[in-house]
């Protein structure tokens, strides 16, 4: 396996220590970036208001790698705006490079606590689809229901200031048909049978209401129930 550890000059007196720690994690090697994802061998742009982070607060987790190997007790962060996962070493922040097929970590957001579990490997419309992390909310033998939460950067306006840039999240819902390896887009204005119409033919009954939902959690509960059928 080809490895690479690209650092800046400034800190090529860090190599030595960094690659020695990092050959210990199952010998997956990263490349470094800074805190909005960048590569720190390019110089930095203007700054961007708010993070590009799903968790500003390091989380402890999991990398599941498609060699099979695992990384447990991983302290991670994950960049909705660059698609990338990161992890801490010490003082020290880089981006796992080596690809990864899921990691999952729990962290805490407003004093609350969250757990969260990323996959990649789903079908879609260009070359990197497959390379899309996606939240799993519910999962079962036949349906996935998936979030992509992702961030944009936007200009900001402010009356009487200059433009500025700022990151704004967004996020889509998707269920996955591992039987029929489909990935679907659900609309919380629209019946799920629409979106997904074999639900209609194949899970058909009174006691399945295909019908809008209210809420992520109602979904989530829908697929739940679909699953046991």
């Amino acid at each position: 396996m080809k490895k690479h550890l690209l650092l800046p000059c400034i800190l090529c007196s860090l190599l030595g220590s960094a690659q020695t720690t990092l050959n210990k994690a199952n010998g997956n090697f990263v490349e470094v970036y800074d805190a909005y994802g960048r590569p720190l061998t390019v110089k930095n742009r203007n700054e961007v208001k708010g993070s590009p982070m799903l968790n500003d607060k390091w989380g402890k987790g999991t990398i599941k790698f498609r060699n099979k190997k695992i990384l447990e007790n991983a302290l991670l962060r994950f960049n909705l705006f660059s698609n990338k996962l990161f992890y801490k070493v010490d003082d020290m922040e880089f981006a796992i490079i080596d690809p990864v097929s899921e990691f999952s970590f729990s962290y805490e957001e407003n004093y609350e606590q969250h757990s969260v579990v990323f996959r990649n490997g789903y079908p879609g419309n260009t070359n990197l689809a497959s390379e899309v992390f996606y939240e799993v909310l519910s999962e079962g033998s036949r349906f996935q229901l998936l979030k992509h939460s992702y961030k944009t950067v936007q200009d900001y306006y402010e009356y009487g200031r200059t433009p500025t840039k700022i990151f704004r999240h967004a996020s889509e819902l998707f269920i996955y048909d591992a039987k029929m390896q489909t990935l679907a887009l659900v609309k919380n204005k629209q019946p799920l049978t629409e979106s997904v119409p074999v639900l209609t033919t194949e899970f058909a009954g009174t006691d399945n209401p295909f019908g809008k939902f209210k809420s992520e959690k109602d979904l989530i509960n829908l697929i739940a129930k679909i699953n046991n059928k």
